[in-house]
């Protein structure tokens, strides 16, 4: 008889607990915020473009700014232009 309350009270609990966790999942959901806090250093509008060009020196030209650069010879060169200049990065 003891082994069958103590089943019976862990049935209970699990029950129980699932009430909970259901609960505690909707009012998750329903309260839940995203966190904008680095969002206000995201830029208004970003621009992507690409070209294939041969390997050597490459000029790209952001606005009233020019930027040379090397692409080497069988790698892939990606460049992220901002504010304050470019960066470049060359993979194989």
């Amino acid at each position: 008889m003891f082994g069958q309350k103590t089943e019976f009270e862990k049935k209970q609990r699990r029950k129980a607990n699932d009430v909970g966790n259901i609960l505690f999942n909707v009012w998750n959901t329903l309260t839940e915020q995203p966190d904008t806090r680095s969002w206000q250093t995201l830029p208004g509008t970003v621009k992507t473009a690409s070209k294939v060009v041969k390997p050597g020196k490459q000029n790209l030209n952001l606005g009233d700014q020019v930027y040379q650069f090397d692409v080497p010879a069988q790698q892939t060169t990606f460049g992220l232009g901002v504010p304050s200049g470019i960066a470049l990065n060359s993979v194989a």
